[in-house]
């Protein structure tokens, strides 16, 4: 096995969550949207998502990235959104990551 966990790896004890990778779904818009990876996790009646994109670039994630994701969001009506990079923000999007935070505070 290698040193690096997938995320199914992380869940695999836990029956109620179900982990998706590279996973196109059309939205309420009807637009297709392709996401990295899906988690769905689901406590009796209710049923959060989760919407993870893993961003390994060499440059910065900029702020039309984050809005691509919102939208995405909206669009499923996820319960939550994660961005990861490895070559990390713009100002713009550092920008709009505090705006949203302060926001939901």
């Amino acid at each position: 096995m290698s040193s690096r966990s997938s995320w199914a790896d992380l869940f695999s004890d836990d029956p109620t969550v179900l982990v998706e990778h590279d996973v196109t779904e059309a939205g309420k818009s009807g637009a297709n949207r392709q996401i990295d990876v899906r988690l769905t996790h689901r406590i009796g009646d209710i049923t959060y998502v989760t919407i993870i994109e893993c961003k390994r670039w060499k440059e910065e994630v900029d702020r039309q990235r984050i809005d691509v994701l919102a939208a995405t969001l909206e669009d499923l009506r996820a319960s939550k959104g994660v961005l990861f990079t490895t070559s990390g923000f713009e100002e713009g999007a550092e920008a709009m990551r505090a705006t949203e935070e302060s926001s939901s505070s």
